[in-house]
């Protein structure tokens, strides 16, 4: 029932007009940022993902996308434990360490507003969306001869521009939107109809569909800003997996960056992802050559991960999920060093090259243990920019 009418409320909204849409959203985003001074707190228990210990996250927050990214993140199986409490933002803190025992971690939502009072004297701040570019070049000389233009050779895959709204409502209703509901359920994002409609229609906006066997598999949606350009959602038809095999969201990739490439075009946004460089998305786009926007917009929206006491099951959380978090600095990526699952060189190294956001100049590797392993492993004409903390 509640669903349906967020549903109703959102139809509405998308049928008034933009004059009347913008009287009232003032007063929306007001309500919004009041709220975000004062949180309800969830707690979930359970089955950790990694080590299968028993552990307890707190969660401060409204966005039910955002909890439930982190539950499939961070749990095997979890179940709610119900707590009818509002936290102050300059309360959260003090709340946390007058109950360690009760919890081994805690994710709040934060905005650039209610930072301002938050006494934030541990932990990381790290954004919820980690805005990406592209190389053109260096994206595509990546991806020439590797296993997505095999594939696109193998399945006989081309690419076509397409122009109609008749296109751009096939591309929304049966590529963008199930595609994204697939991939992400509950914690699934998606872009109104209206909103992407009108990007379509934006002067140097373009559709892109890839085809096969002279029918359109997949599609992705081109967005001009300005000088800006942004790949701004992509689908496959229907969800499938099966056409997912065929390779096509590389291919969609390859054949706009080709076309990037001959407008002498240098660099696009390819879009936001998780901060979380293991999340599968981060990973394909850094195999890409992504790269994180040098500049942190103070109207982002944040998660403050607090490590609140530490067990097994928060190591084994950190260990498994790298990240990259805000600092005065900039942009830090953030790994730690857990001796339980690090036992291989190799594999620690691997991570760590996998992990690489080129232009993200900071690394810290937090140690579990003694570093002593670590810069053993680590070779001093490989060590620039990372520093290593025993914790």
């Amino acid at each position: 029932m509640k669903n349906r009418l967020l549903e109703f409320l959102t139809k509405i909204h998308y049928d008034m007009p933009f004059g009347i849409r913008r009287m009232y959203m003032p007063a929306m985003k007001l309500l919004r940022l009041i709220r975000s001074f004062a949180m309800p707190l969830s707690c979930f228990e359970g089955e950790e993902y990694s080590s299968g210990d028993y552990m307890k996250v707190a969660y401060l927050g409204w966005d039910k996308a955002i909890i439930s990214y982190w539950l499939k993140r961070l749990f095997n199986q979890e179940k709610q434990v119900q707590v009818k409490k509002l936290i102050p933002v300059w309360e959260i803190d003090r709340y946390f360490k007058k109950n360690a025992d009760h919890y081994d971690l805690a994710l709040v939502e934060m905005n650039s507003w209610n930072k301002k009072f938050t006494r934030i004297n541990s932990g990381y701040i790290f954004p919820r969306w980690l805005e990406m570019k592209m190389d053109i070049e260096k994206s595509i000389n990546l991806m020439k001869d590797s296993d997505k233009t095999r594939r696109i050779r193998k399945h006989g895959l081309s690419v076509e521009k397409r122009y109609s709204e008749a296109d751009f409502k096939l591309f929304y209703d049966r590529m963008y939107k199930p595609f994204i509901s697939a991939q992400h359920k509950d914690a699934a994002v998606l872009a109104d109809y209206k909103y992407f409609l009108n990007i379509f229609r934006r002067k140097g906006s373009q559709l892109y569909f890839i085809m096969k066997d002279g029918e359109p598999v997949a599609g992705s949606l081109h967005e001009t800003r300005g000088n800006n350009i942004r790949m701004s959602g992509l689908g496959i038809l229907d969800g499938r997996e099966d056409i997912k095999k065929l390779g096509v969201i590389g291919a969609i990739y390859y054949f706009q960056a080709l076309d990037y490439s001959q407008r002498n075009i240098k660099s696009v946004s390819i879009g936001r992802t998780s901060p979380i460089l293991t999340d599968a998305l981060t990973r394909f786009k850094l195999y890409l050559g992504g790269m994180a926007f040098e500049t942190v917009h103070k109207e982002e929206e944040y998660v403050w991960l607090i490590p609140v006491f530490d067990s097994k099951a928060a190591r084994y959380v950190l260990s498994s999920n790298p990240f990259v978090s805000i600092t005065k600095k900039g942009y830090q990526r953030n790994i730690f060093f857990n001796p339980e699952i690090d036992k291989n060189k190799n594999d620690f190294l691997l991570k760590l090259k996998r992990t690489t956001c080129e232009n993200i100049k900071i690394t810290k590797i937090f140690c579990l243990t003694s570093a002593e392993i670590l810069t053993d492993w680590i070779r001093p004409e490989e060590s620039a920019g990372i520093e290593i903390i025993v914790i």
